[in-house]
């Protein structure tokens, strides 16, 4: 009986391990792949991975789970990693320009939208520069380590109101989860973050969308980190994950298929 499982590694440094059996005796010496992957999509990975080694019997999928720009920098010093998924652009395209990925292995993966939320709805709070009015005392979002934490500085920034606001911001700077955690629990009056992560709380309330225009495209992209021991392999996985049965697990924890 064969054990063949898949392992995520969270900021936290909690290892957490889930296993499936099988009857298949494969012959070939497993191949271990560790994919860095954003904190966002922490819940999808679990289920693709599921999957994925119930298909795959000699792969084994350790997950690095974290900020994008804490991912980034922890490839930049060496860290053997294999498939690297970031939640924005911007990690991507810096890895690149040092020659850290293979740019033939990049691609567009999936999208998600950026949110205001509140533990309750406020009254005459329905847009980002209301995030000004006085009874809003604290405002939770990433630093640019977490890639929420890029688009709401975009956002901001492009409404004119970041360093308006600054003085009411409580940052945070690993895990995207972490600002949701500060709405819940009242540190902070409202939060931005994706809204993949306000769909998976049932505490808080949407109070906007994101301006139209005010940020780039949330896109996230995958690529092959290019010191990979394993290319082949990374490449097979990327298939998997802009597979059909792949994208419509991340569409039901609120993701959206590019068109």
């Amino acid at each position: 009986m064969e054990r063949r499982k898949f392992l995520i590694l969270t900021s936290s440094s909690t290892l957490l391990s889930f296993g499936l059996n099988s009857c298949n005796k494969a012959q070939n010496k497993p191949v271990a792949l560790t994919v860095s992957a954003a904190a966002v999509f922490r819940d999808a990975m679990v289920e693709v991975g599921r999957l994925y080694t119930n298909e795959n019997p000699n792969i084994l999928v350790n997950y690095n789970i974290t900020g994008g720009g804490v991912l980034k920098k922890q490839i930049e010093l060496g860290a053997p990693v294999d498939v690297y998924l970031p939640a924005s652009a911007k990690p991507m395209n810096e890895l690149q320009s040092k020659g850290l990925i293979l740019e033939d292995s990049r691609l567009n993966f999936i999208e998600n939208e950026i949110v205001l939320i509140s533990l309750n709805k406020l009254f005459g709070i329905s847009n980002f520069t209301d995030i000004l009015n006085s009874q809003v005392k604290k405002v939770a979002l990433g630093t640019e380590n977490i890639d929420a934490g890029i688009y709401a500085k975009q956002i901001l920034d492009n409404l004119k109101i970041y360093d308006q606001a600054k003085s009411k911001f409580i940052f945070e700077d690993r895990d995207v989860q972490q600002i949701l955690k500060y709405v819940e629990t009242g540190h902070a009056d409202v939060g931005i973050t994706f809204l993949t992560e306000a769909k998976r709380s049932k505490k808080v309330k949407i109070l906007a969308m994101s301006p139209v225009g005010s940020h780039v495209p949330v896109i996230s992209t995958v690529a092959v980190v290019k010191n990979s021991k394993h290319i082949a392999e990374s490449r097979e996985f990327i298939r998997f994950l802009k597979s059909k049965r792949a994208i419509s697990i991340f569409e039901e924890f609120g993701f959206i298929k590019i068109k």
